[in-house]
């Protein structure tokens, strides 16, 4: 099984509420089309995270669509559905990312006012992407674990990436999405000042150029 992740930012006319609706909407009647195995999640973004660790610098995105593919559909179709889809009345500019994905933690069913955080994030720019991917695995990781409030962290790794639509001013190419999860926002709130997390923060400097950090709330559109 394979994965990917849309990015999707709409057009400026249309509120966000509005706009992650039509545009899951038509993300469902296209992967229905392409197969009925494809899991797919939409991820409605309920606020942005001010992060102090690492300096930002991405495009901004409005939603993101996390698309589970069966062996039988490949990311080159999927792809050619997105690209054919008569879909640039709703989204502006929709990017794609081929994802390697990584469950480190898993310790709680997801569940409805769970806080979680979603954050593209861009690789400092003296390591090769082969060194941050296995920086962030083998040695980050290990500070996640320490976290014990943390119920689920998940790494998607980008393995490959495209366009659709108009580009977005200063965008660059993201190296990977981190998926961070608690229970509540109390508890990531105190966990985030416990020392772990600070020694989290401060292994990031050794990987990460740039992040931005969502709050999102994921719906279930194909199971």
């Amino acid at each position: 099984m394979s994965k990917l992740i849309l990015g999707l930012t709409r057009r400026k006319a249309t509120d966000a509420e509005r706009f992650n609706a039509q545009a899951s909407a038509a993300i469902a009647d296209l992967v229905k089309q392409v197969d009925a195995g494809i899991r797919y999640v939409h991820d409605f973004v309920s606020g942005e995270l001010p992060v102090t660790h690492v300096e930002t610098g991405l495009a901004k995105f409005d939603g993101f669509a996390e698309l589970w593919l069966p062996d039988t559909v490949s990311v080159a179709d999927m792809i050619e559905g997105l690209t054919a889809a008569p879909q640039n009345e709703i989204w502006n500019h929709l990017s794609w990312y081929q994802i390697d994905e990584h469950v480190v933690i898993d310790r709680k069913a997801p569940e409805p006012g769970d806080t979680i955080r979603f954050s593209p994030i861009v690789r400092l720019s003296k390591l090769s992407h082969a060194e941050f991917s296995d920086y962030w695995l083998q040695v980050h990781a290990t500070f996640t674990r320490k976290i014990a409030p943390l119920t689920r962290y998940v790494q998607n790794h980008v393995r490959n990436q495209g366009h659709l639509g108009t580009m977005i001013p200063g965008s660059t190419d993201i190296d990977g999405f981190v998926e961070i999860r608690f229970r509540t926002d109390d508890e990531m709130r105190a966990a985030y000042a416990d020392k772990p997390a600070l020694d989290m923060f401060d292994d990031a400097k050794n990987f990460l150029g740039f992040v931005d950090t969502y709050l999102i709330a994921p719906t279930s559109v194909l199971p």
